[in-house]
């Protein structure tokens, strides 16, 4: 049958089925070799007429040969076979595995349902080397060119172990498992030259990563550090210039807005902390650790301290910005008009302590 008459009974073929005419469809049908047909609808469509007029063994040929052209329908059956296997279901497992060879076989695949349901029954060496052996005839990929090797390694074949090996190494040239097969070659024989350049080359790719994992833990570091540095950054900040101005600003209008002796008192006890904290008039560890005084002789220090703080080390602008006094030019600020120098916050601050 050519291709035109192909054509002209599938299309009345077609027709009979959509008047349901499926006696005279099924008699057609007969007259067609669906071995030769690729297409998986036309194959159901055919099998759907046979199952209306009960010949289910004509049916399920035809479907198979749909099942066979339709990969889809394969790998799920597959899948099915590998799940019932890691299950540990040896007879879900050949079920499956039995329905895969049916609808596919030509597919190389069942050898390997063979092979893993073989190791779940725990068959002996020589019954996995020979399912290899027949899918390495069908079909020669390095995973199971490898099994097979390892097979005759643990079967005591030194010799086609070797081989093997040196065939997969031939083969592929790179890869994970041709690394596997030096490893494995090496137990029996030396490698060749070409063979040992090639090893030593893996395990050179295998060090570029140890670059890598040093730069994370440096950059890692240099995490921590950048936040230490902000952090020291904002230490320093709390004693910068403008903001020792404000603070101290804040602290003078409460201390003038005062009516009772407690609130200035209160209002200089910060100010006095505000300064013991600054860090360059701070004294060291040794200066320190000085005997200690009863509360009156303490507090007149901190009193007295406070004169020769704010009048030596801090000196209030016109503009109203605070900077370092220098002591080699006794140089008075003049005020700005309305507001108060420190000596007379400070001569304040005496008449709140007069009796």
């Amino acid at each position: 049958m050519d291709k035109y008459e192909y054509k002209l009974k599938l299309e009345q073929l077609k027709n009979l089925v959509a008047e349901e005419e499926y006696e005279a469809a099924a008699e057609l049908a007969d007259t067609i070799n669906w071995k030769k047909v690729r297409n998986v609808t036309t194959l159901c469509m055919v099998g759907d007429i046979y199952d209306k007029m009960d010949r289910y063994e004509d049916s399920r040929e035809v479907l198979l040969m749909a099942y066979d052209q339709a990969p889809i329908g394969r790998n799920i059956v597959y899948k099915l076979a590998n799940l019932a296997i890691k299950a540990k279901d040896v007879e879900a497992a050949e079920e499956y595995y039995n329905e895969f060879s049916e609808i596919a076989s030509s597919d190389t695949k069942k050898y390997i349902l063979r092979y893993k349901i073989s190791c779940l029954k725990d068959e002996p060496l020589e019954n996995r080397i020979s399912i290899l052996e027949e899918l390495k005839e069908k079909e020669y990929t390095e995973e199971w060119a490898y099994e097979l090797a390892s097979l005759y390694s643990k079967a005591d074949m030194a010799q086609k172990c070797v081989e093997a090996c040196d065939e997969l190494i031939l083969w592929f040239g790179d890869g994970e498992y041709v690394e596997k097969a030096l490893e494995l070659k090496m137990l029996y024989q030396p490698l060749t030259k070409a063979q040992e350049e090639k090893y030593l080359s893996f395990h050179a790719k295998g060090k570029k990563h140890q670059p890598s994992q040093e730069k994370d833990e440096a950059k890692e570091e240099n995490t921590e550090k950048t936040q230490q540095k902000q952090e020291e950054q904002a230490e320093g900040n709390r004693f910068s210039t403008a903001n020792l101005q404000e603070e101290l600003a804040k602290s003078m209008q409460q201390i003038m807005r005062a009516t009772r002796k407690t609130a200035v008192s209160d209002t200089m006890d910060s100010v006095k902390k505000m300064v013991e904290d600054i860090p360059y008039l701070k004294l060291d560890k040794d200066q320190e650790e000085t005997p200690k005084m009863n509360e009156e002789i303490l507090n007149e220090q901190i009193d007295n301290s406070l004169k020769t703080d704010f009048e030596e080390f801090l000196a209030e602008d016109s503009d109203g910005q605070l900077s370092m006094d220098v002591p080699s030019s006794p140089l008075v600020e003049e005020q700005v008009d309305g507001q108060m120098s420190i000596a007379e916050v400070l001569a304040e601050w005496e008449k709140t302590k007069r009796p």
